[in-house]
């Protein structure tokens, strides 16, 4: 008996497992062909659009209560872990939203 628990405990502790979590329901990617390109001179309507449109979704939630706009930039190149991390995320990401 003990042969058998000990190497499905070291199976078990060494190799990742899925998580049970599911996703939201109704999460969709966006459509990209939706998607415009924003410039500095939009920057005044889209903090309009935002104030309006965060209290609605997330409500009086503490946690979204503050929040910027921040401007994203492409990556620098990356090395080791970072570079592992990306590719996880994008092949995750494509799986997804396809």
């Amino acid at each position: 008996m003990e042969k058998i628990i000990m190497p499905f405990l070291c199976m078990l502790l060494l190799f990742p497992t899925a998580t049970s979590g599911s996703e939201p329901e109704g999460l969709k990617c966006p459509n990209p062909d939706v998607l415009m390109k924003t410039t500095e001179k939009d920057k005044d309507e889209l903090s309009q659009a935002l104030a309006d449109i965060i209290p609605k979704v997330y409500g009086s939630s503490p946690d979204y209560q503050e929040w910027q706009i921040e401007v994203i930039k492409p990556m620098p190149i990356l090395t080791g872990m970072e570079e592992n991390y990306y590719k996880m995320a994008s092949e995750l990401l494509w799986r997804k939203c396809g």
